[in-house]
């Protein structure tokens, strides 16, 4: 099975870069609160410099 890899920013910091579940292992959080990160309604919430973002990695 492939791996996919994602990085973890705050504002225009990178926090940490990994699967799904390095990142949430290192940063003290849940899988489920990175997918959150994705979501449309955590994106549209406060200032852009304090919000973090999960992308995606592509080849």
């Amino acid at each position: 099975m492939k791996k996919v890899y994602y990085s973890l920013y705050k504002g225009d910091i990178e926090l940490a870069f990994g699967t799904k579940e390095e990142i949430a292992k290192k940063m003290n959080v849940k899988k489920r609160t990175l997918d959150f990160y994705r979501t449309p309604t955590y994106q549209n919430r406060g200032s852009g410099k304090n919000r973090r973002y999960l992308v995606k990695v592509d080849d």
